[in-house]
């Protein structure tokens, strides 16, 4: 009788696990962005040299204008 009962939990216990993983499988990856992995020190290089190019950029820039159509 505990054999069976033991059975029959560890059969309910694999099953669980078993639907939790074919949830998973149909599930679909949704990739938002890609993005890479990088250390503290060439995120700080990185985020220097765009706040240059920004800055040419806006010095370069003759901003809008107003035209009328």
């Amino acid at each position: 009788l505990v054999k069976s009962v033991l059975k029959d939990n560890q059969i309910r216990f694999l099953t669980t696990i078993n639907n939790e993983a074919k949830v998973r499988r149909k599930t679909k990856l949704l990739i938002l962005e890609k993005a890479k992995v990088i250390s503290y020190k060439d995120f700080k290089k990185t985020q220097v040299k765009r706040a240059e190019k920004d800055a040419v950029k806006k010095a370069k820039s003759k901003g809008k204008r107003n035209c009328k159509r």
